[in-house]
């Protein structure tokens, strides 16, 4: 049966790109949120929970960070949360904004030391406060 001319049309924008390689689509770049939060190793439950608790203390919804423990590209992103790691090398400080390209990226402790510690807590409130205040 061929299909009717009409259907070529109904779908033409790119909505996933399958990495033949992946079991799981991945989201094209230009569809990439503004917020990147990467880990050295995968986030468990309670790694996502801390997150999603993280975020809502300064309005911004789930939709709008992205998880990595990979690879990843700054250039996708207008910030970018390195939680228990470095960026490729660079020697960033802890706690402080600094812009890599385009990037506003900030360092700060693991998601295990932070749960655990109410100082380390109220250094990332403090950045937090200041990345996304609300003039």
């Amino acid at each position: 049966m061929q299909q009717p001319e009409f259907l070529r049309y109904f779908i033409n924008e790119e909505i996933f790109l399958i990495d033949p390689k992946e079991s799981t689509p991945t989201a094209t770049a230009e569809h990439q949120a503004p917020i990147l939060v990467v880990t050295p190793e995968p986030p468990s439950d309670e790694d996502v929970a801390l997150l999603g608790k993280i975020f809502a203390s300064v309005k911004i919804p789930e939709k709008h960070w992205q998880l990595s423990s990979g690879d990843y590209n700054l250039s996708q992103h207008t910030h970018a949360f390195l939680f228990g790691g470095d960026h490729k090398g660079a020697d960033l400080s802890l706690y402080e904004k600094t812009t890599i390209g385009t990037c506003t990226v900030i360092r700060a402790h693991s998601l295990t030391e932070i749960a655990t510690d109410k100082l380390k807590k109220r250094e990332l409130w403090t950045i937090l406060k200041s990345v996304f205040s609300q003039d």
